[in-house]
């Protein structure tokens, strides 16, 4: 058995996340996947001993193979060449540097084809197969509704994604076929319970019992005070799957309520006419990008948050806002049951969400937990101290290291 515990230091073991973006603007962007990636490689990276972090991206880089970002190696896939020889080169130079890094556990950030590549170069390196957002059909049949979402970045019919949801379990069962012959440990782990029905589904593995492995989240490095106005905060990417226009709506409906915006658009030439349409409503405010301390700050002092989203898993504004005291507004996202633990569940609404029987139970979910002063002080206690004993870092490691200790979870 592999612990993660070195012997030759009280330093533990090199982890490499697999993941398929960072959150840097030449690294795929600013997407919740990077965002984890960052934070965890961060967190530990800053750490004179505990767990050491490098990051192995699915994408390819001719000139360099290791790229430092912050305290964090980013380690880039080999690029394919003309020709077999510099190909088959440029394939033993990335094998080199990979086993050089020493790493000992490979934990992957969900898990999609272009991870096998990586996953097969390392055929001994124990993996865990963390899922965050594994989509079945069913999913994406509900993000398709959304008529800019369809038709702009999805861009695929049902059959084709239906392909596409094969080649990821085709993937998997090839990486635990090699895993078979190699005497390799693969593990599975996952974010929410909610999840493990659909990696049964999607892997064809019924008899998948994953552990549950929390995000973990920075608690506020300052406390705020809530704003003595009411404050209402989205938070994400102003794409067409989180449904901004249905928050804009409601900045138009309660006109003495500040409404915040931070984030940005991946996708600028569908947006930015959408956006520049609710511009001047004066208590509408676009704060762009939010990093850091800023945006601690701007979840403590909100009153709510509010997600629109037609599809997410267990977003990370919402943990993000649990961790800071605020309750949340959300339709059609209600992972174990958080959303309407820790704040108000509007139900499902499917379309653009622009009608008025969605913007009245959004509106009708707000104006409760405006008015209500009890009620939502009470939900945001409540989801604090849920935050603070499910989402420490600390929790983390306890989970990761009963995880890789746990032998029956070995497929």
């Amino acid at each position: 058995m592999i612990s993660l515990q070195t012997k030759k230091s009280s330093k533990l073991c090199k982890i490499g996340l697999v993941t398929r973006e960072f959150f840097h603007e030449e690294l795929r962007g600013f997407g919740g996947f990077g965002w984890m990636s960052q934070s965890i490689a961060n967190f530990f990276n800053s750490r004179k001993n505990g767990l050491a972090v490098d990051v192995l991206i699915n994408k390819k880089n001719c000139e360099r193979f290791i790229q430092k970002h912050g305290n964090t190696p980013v380690i880039f896939e080999y690029a394919r060449k003309n020709g077999f020889f510099q190909n088959s080169l440029s394939y033993l130079r990335y094998l080199t540097n990979l086993r050089s890094r020493r790493i000992k556990l490979l934990i992957t950030i969900d898990y999609e084809r272009g991870y096998e590549e990586i996953l097969m170069s390392q055929p001994r390196i124990p993996a865990i197969i963390w899922l965050r957002d594994p989509r079945t059909l069913s999913d994406w049949q509900k993000v398709l509704t959304v008529e800019l979402e369809a038709k702009h970045i999805v861009k695929k019919s049902l059959p084709e994604l239906e392909e596409q949801i094969m080649i990821t379990k085709r993937s998997v069962q090839n990486l635990l076929s090699q895993a078979a012959v190699s005497n390799r440990r693969i593990l599975f782990a996952c974010k929410g319970k909610f999840l493990i029905p659909k990696m049964k589904e999607i892997f064809a593995l019924p008899m998948l019992e994953p552990i549950h492995l929390p995000d973990p989240i920075l608690p506020p490095s300052e406390e705020v005070q809530k704003s003595s106005l009411p404050r209402v905060l989205f938070l994400g990417r102003l794409d067409p799957v989180k449904r901004p226009w249905i928050f804009f709506e409601l900045a138009k409906r309660f006109s003495k309520v500040e409404f915040f915006v931070a984030g940005r658009t991946h996708f600028p030439k569908i947006m930015n006419s959408i956006i520049g349409k609710y511009r001047h409503l004066s208590n509408l405010k676009f704060l762009g990008l939010v990093q850091g301390v800023e945006k601690q700050k701007l979840l403590q002092s909100s009153w709510v948050l509010v997600n629109t989203s037609i599809h997410e898993s267990l977003p990370l504004s919402f943990e993000e806002a649990f961790t800071c005291g605020t309750p949340v507004i959300a339709g059609n996202v209600n992972p174990d049951n958080l959303a309407d633990r820790f704040g108000i569940f509007v139900g499902e609404h499917l379309g653009d969400g622009r009608d008025e029987h969605a913007l009245d139970a959004f509106s009708s979910a707000l104006e409760k937990m405006i008015d209500d002063d009890n009620f939502r002080i009470n939900k945001g206690s409540a989801a604090r101290k849920y935050a603070h004993e499910t989402y420490s870092f600390e929790n983390f490691e306890r989970h990761l290291k009963t995880l890789w200790e746990t032998e029956n979870q070995i497929v």
